[in-house]
């Protein structure tokens, strides 16, 4: 069995990563039917990168805006100077690059039925940092709104954990439908 993440992640580039310069990545070590097992404590890790990623990703929005916020004239009601001359913008733009690809590591980690319901902790994060660091109003509709999240978050996330991870192919796929 194929036990490094990265080979998963990497085996569909094969032609395109020695074109890249990235011979040394261990690409086509797995075969086609051979798949990453699954282990609580890979399960975990993405979570990790999960949260982190969303966090990430949540500071770096809130950073643009507060951009676009102090940028702001509030006589001529227009921007000060574009937003693309503010180095604060670039780089939260660069550092949200990066948290989206710390959420594409997470996908070595954990299935992506996994990771894209984890995803929306940045709408999560969002809702808070939103409120204490761009002094933006909280409603009761958006408290109603982050429980549905969470709620819906969990139901999908409990109904993963432990369950198999099959591989995807066309013949399962018409198996199961």
């Amino acid at each position: 069995r194929c036990e490094r993440w990265w080979v998963t992640l990497f085996s569909m580039w094969s032609n395109t990563s020695t074109a890249l310069g990235f011979s040394w990545l261990p690409v086509g070590e797995c075969t086609r039917g051979e798949h990453h097992s699954q282990s609580s404590l890979d399960a975990l890790v993405g979570f990790g990168l999960v949260g982190a990623a969303s966090a990430g990703i949540c500071i770096t929005l809130n950073a643009q805006k507060l951009v676009h916020n102090r940028n702001y004239d509030p006589v001529t009601g227009r921007q000060s100077i574009h937003f693309t001359r503010i180095p604060l913008w670039w780089a939260a733009v660069i550092a949200n690059g990066l948290s989206e690809l710390v959420n594409l590591a997470a996908l070595g980690f954990a299935p992506a039925t996994l990771v894209a319901p984890l995803g929306c902790l940045s709408v999560v994060f969002n809702a808070f940092t939103a409120v204490f660091w761009l002094r933006e109003p909280f409603f009761k509709r958006d408290l109603l709104g982050l429980a549905l999240i969470s709620a819906g978050v969990s139901c999908i996330v409990m109904g993963q954990v432990g369950s198999p991870a099959p591989p995807i192919t066309v013949p399962y796929l018409r198996e199961v439908v």
